[in-house]
């Protein structure tokens, strides 16, 4: 993980690889090869590690996830979009999938798809990051007054939220007011 974390993933899959063959049936070390594996470019083995580790794994939705968003890099973006969907689905509380889902779509400009997660996710978990995510979706539509909406609704909720302060004196320098965008800060 360390390694991970200090951008040399090729010293992680060396590390997580000894580790494996002492402990193959850890989802964790699982989890840690297909991330190594995937950041040195080999998907192909990262999917099979998230495959493992999400065969280990009984309850949570990490290793499926990251599998799903694997395979979206690889291109085979009908199953991990569907992967995803029945994961967001089967998951009453979390919003990981949620969230993996609606930057699948927002990466392939699908706008409305991306709103359509997004109310999954608000009703999971409301509060500041939905109105936030949702400003992004606007931003990127170019409804520059919804997304200000949504950004200001975001900072009432959450006032230190500063990724939507920042995205708000965007919109006031795009307006011509950089006194206003100061104020933000």
């Amino acid at each position: 993980l360390t390694y991970l974390r200090s951008g040399r993933p090729q010293q992680a899959v060396e590390a997580v690889d000894a580790a494996l063959r002492r402990v193959p049936d850890d989802p964790l070390l699982q989890r840690l090869a297909g991330e190594s594996k995937a950041l040195t470019g080999n998907t192909a083995a990262a999917v099979k590690h998230f495959e493992r580790a999400a065969s280990l794994e009984k309850t949570g939705v990490s290793a499926r996830v990251r599998l799903a968003q694997v395979r979206l890099a690889q291109g085979d973006t009908a199953r991990a979009i569907s992967d995803l969907e029945g994961l967001a689905t089967a998951d009453p509380a979390s919003v990981q999938a949620d969230i993996a889902l609606y930057a699948a779509h927002m990466s392939r400009r699908q706008y409305d798809k991306a709103l359509a997660v997004l109310a999954n996710v608000e009703k999971k978990q409301p509060g500041a990051a939905g109105h936030e995510l949702r400003g992004n979706v606007m931003l990127a539509k170019r409804d520059y007054k919804a997304a200000r909406t949504s950004y200001a609704k975001a900072l009432e909720l959450e006032p230190a939220r500063l990724s939507a302060a920042r995205r708000l004196a965007g919109l006031d320098l795009l307006d011509n007011k950089p006194a206003d965008a100061k104020a933000r800060y």
